[in-house]
């Protein structure tokens, strides 16, 4: 008998363990979901469960990425449902009734920090984990193509688990990943990614009253700023991307206003 309610109950579960980044992180869940796997595995107890493979990396100090594997019988791709684990602060404004870690159900939808972002996909992608382990021991034998979940860290920061996860050899260009979480609550075919840019510009200090003695740093980064957005806009849309974007996100510069800044 299919449990229908199992990821329902599950994003519930997730939900109440605070993995907030910064803040708590998120050791408690991931301890939480290998446990989880773990006792399924022990539930079902069949001689060709045996060849699953659960791995942990330690990406930063207390934080692990997870990743569970059932092989599959061919060498195609594997199927990869990637999750992050984090969510973002608590944050403030909440309601009285409705605590950031209730997982409070109210008219058939479920509040909590992360239940969307991504509570609620992490735990479809387990519930398709445990499905797919319930049917390798009932017909007894592994599927064609291998599958993993990948449980990641640093979603909400610098991107760290994805990063070492690529790293570390746990999924490369040939498989077909999925991420569970929700945008827009459409398939998405494709990512836009990011690029950092940190951009130092060096100048001359003078006086202000003798500015033509320096270069103002500050001023050419107001040029760098305008030609970066000028050539963003003029570059191509993409069909299904849209076109590109740029943020200047932080900018720093200056001693005093009397004073040319190099």
């Amino acid at each position: 008998m299919v449990d229908t309610d199992f990821a329902w109950r599950l994003t519930q579960g997730l939900v109440r363990i605070d993995s907030s980044d910064p803040g708590a992180y998120e050791g408690e869940i991931e301890r939480y979901i290998k446990a989880l796997v773990e006792e399924r595995l022990a539930q079902l107890s069949h001689p060709v469960l045996d060849a699953v493979q659960i791995a942990e990396h330690e990406v930063l100090p207390g934080r692990r990425n997870l990743m569970v594997t059932v092989p599959g019988l061919s060498d195609e791709p594997r199927l990869v449902y990637i999750c992050h684990m984090d969510t973002v602060t608590l944050g403030d404004g909440w309601d009285a009734d409705i605590p950031p870690l209730g997982a409070i159900v109210r008219n058939d939808k479920l509040y909590g920090r992360g239940a969307c972002d991504m509570k609620g996909g992490l735990a479809c992608a387990i519930a398709a984990l445990v499905h797919t382990l319930e049917r390798v021991a009932a017909e007894g034998e592994l599927p064609r193509r291998g599958f993993s979940l990948i449980c990641s860290v640093d979603e909400e920061d610098f991107m760290r688990g994805s990063e070492a996860a690529i790293d570390a050899g746990w999924v490369g260009s040939r498989e077909w990943v999925l991420d569970t979480e929700p945008t827009d609550g459409q398939i998405q075919v494709a990512h836009k990614g990011r690029t950092w840019f940190e951009i130092e510009m060096a100048g001359v200090t003078a006086h202000a009253n003798q500015p033509w003695k320096g270069a103002d740093a500050v001023a050419a980064m107001a040029e760098v700023v305008c030609s970066l957005r000028r050539a963003f806009v003029a570059l191509p849309a993409h069909d299904e991307l849209g076109p590109s974007t740029i943020t200047f996100g932080q900018i720093e510069g200056g001693y005093r206003p009397y004073v040319v800044p190099d």
